[in-house]
């Protein structure tokens, strides 16, 4: 049963007052948008995110709202700054209750005459807050270099590094630095929203305490298909090995070592111009030698999102 604190109530309505608070449109090259969409879903709590020292699936109630600016000059570039609120309520306590703010800065160019090279650079600070104290910040800085081949192949490359601050009071050590890099190569065979892509990554993390630091390496396929002009359905598959530094605590001298596997289908549902829902149902596994650390179990959840302004 889903339970609501003073401070899940609070912050709902501080989110949908702050959606229907809607500025006046900017000038003609500049896009104003207003986003707010909510969800339901069974989802993974990782220890470290929230308060929890265990991971383990749980249902929530998750509110997002975008505010985002959109500029485009005439020779094609885009800058986009915007802030991201989102906030999870999970059922039957509050302990993994968090609010999340997000600063999001953007520049995307051409890098020639044909637009088959691109770039985009992306920064974006959080915070997050649980009911009574501040979880952690984050910043994180990105560059992303797109090559479209031709109408059917794209490829991107992604780097991005990051610096963690985590509240010691919750997890001492956990402060992280964090590097990712990955590449991505979609193909689309025809005009129909028809969709196969794949990206291979692999991310470092270096905590203060070694028990937190570790290397993954990771992959994902995704398949989608349009079933109409308003509705597609996606298939994903996604599998990483995370391996830990360090002895994962004094009761357990052993280095942690994590499997994740997760499955989906997805159905999205464009219900009209400016608003749209999609549904899905997965499975979603992670086998550790670390017993706390382990889950296993099917994943659902439905969502819709509406465009303000």
């Amino acid at each position: 049963m889903m339970h609501f604190s003073a401070f899940k109530q609070s912050l709902f309505a501080l989110l949908t007052a702050a959606a229907l608070a809607i500025a006046p449109q900017a000038e003609a090259q500049t896009k104003r948008t207003v986003k707010q969409a909510f969800s339901y879903e069974n989802t993974p709590v990782l220890a470290g995110e929230g308060i929890s020292e265990t991971s383990r699936l749980r249902h929530a109630l998750i509110s997002e709202t975008d505010f985002m600016l959109r500029h485009r000059t005439t020779e094609g570039s885009t800058f986009s700054f915007g802030t991201r609120i989102k906030a999870h309520a999970y059922a039957a306590d509050d302990v993994d209750d968090k609010a999340t703010v997000e600063f999001i800065g953007s520049y995307q160019l051409p890098l020639d005459a044909e637009n088959k090279w691109q770039l985009r650079l992306q920064a974006v600070h959080a915070v997050s807050q649980s009911e009574k104290d501040r979880i952690f910040d984050r910043t994180r800085i990105g560059a992303r270099l797109q090559y479209r081949h031709d109408k059917k192949h794209t490829t991107r490359a992604r780097l991005r590094i990051g610096q963690r601050n985590q509240n010691e009071a919750l997890f001492e050590g956990y402060d992280q630095r964090e590097v990712l890099a990955g590449i991505t190569h979609e193909w689309r065979p025809n005009a129909n929203r028809f969709l196969v892509s794949g990206t291979f990554y692999g991310e470092t993390r270096r905590a203060d305490r070694d028990q937190y630091s570790y290397a993954e390496v990771g992959a994902r396929v995704t398949l989608r298909v349009a079933l109409s002009k308003r509705t597609e359905i996606t298939g994903r598959i996604k599998i990483y090995q995370r391996d830990f530094e360090g002895a994962f605590a004094t009761s357990s001298p052993v280095s942690r070592s994590d499997t994740r596997k997760a499955a989906q289908v997805r159905i999205d549902h464009k219900l009209s111009e400016k608003s749209k829902g999609f549904a899905y149902v997965g499975w979603d596994s992670n086998r550790s030698n670390i017993l706390s650390r382990s889950y296993d179990g099917a994943v659902f959840g439905a969502r819709i999102s509406m465009v303000l302004k």
